[in-house]
């Protein structure tokens, strides 16, 4: 639809006929000589040598190995760690009876729920007992609010939260790494 445009194709003949005087001028040879002789001093330049060969000597270098070498036992370990804890998890009468709580949200709410339910008995029976314990029920009440709270948009609030992006970009770097995963193959 756009290529059958009338101006569309005025407008792509004087562009084009603008690039063909540009390309026969004298400013086009001079500019195109300069930018030759740039490329020229900058491919023998030690600049240009530096990033040619930076990572080869990243790669070869004493500290680089001994981070790599960090990076890949905690790898390991944590890779370990999740294996043993998966059998673990896996027959758990705990983990069988909580798997309605996998959303977050709904834990929360859940969770919440709760917490204002048996704050509110503390704070009935803290009013009927005339006891000062009826402040712990008011911890619960907020608790619980605060939870229900946190259980709406839930997924907004924990994307713009810095801590939970430290997180995952740590992760990214200890769980990810192709050799590790080739071990556990092994």
């Amino acid at each position: 639809m756009i290529e059958s445009s009338v101006l569309i194709r005025v407008i792509l003949s004087i562009l084009k006929t603008l690039e063909r005087w540009y390309n026969g001028s004298g400013l086009h040879r001079v500019l195109a000589s300069i930018g030759r002789g740039i490329k020229i001093a900058f491919s023998g330049s030690a600049i240009a040598y530096i990033f040619r060969h930076f990572e080869g000597a990243l790669r070869t270098s004493w500290a680089f190995s001994c981070l790599r070498w960090l990076f890949r036992l905690l790898n390991t370990l944590f890779e370990w760690v999740r294996v043993r804890v998966k059998e673990a998890v896996a027959d758990s009468t705990f983990f069988a009876l909580t798997g309605q709580f996998r959303r977050a949200p709904t834990a929360l709410r859940t969770t919440g729920m709760a917490s204002v339910g048996f704050g509110l008995s503390i704070l009935i029976f803290a009013m009927l007992k005339r006891d000062k314990t009826g402040f712990l029920g008011l911890v619960f009440v907020l608790f619980g609010f605060l939870a229900m709270y946190l259980s709406v948009h839930l997924d907004d609030k924990l994307h713009t939260s810095g801590v939970v992006r430290a997180v995952k970009r740590a992760a990214k770097v200890f769980v990810h790494d192709e050799e590790a995963e080739l071990w556990n193959e092994k």
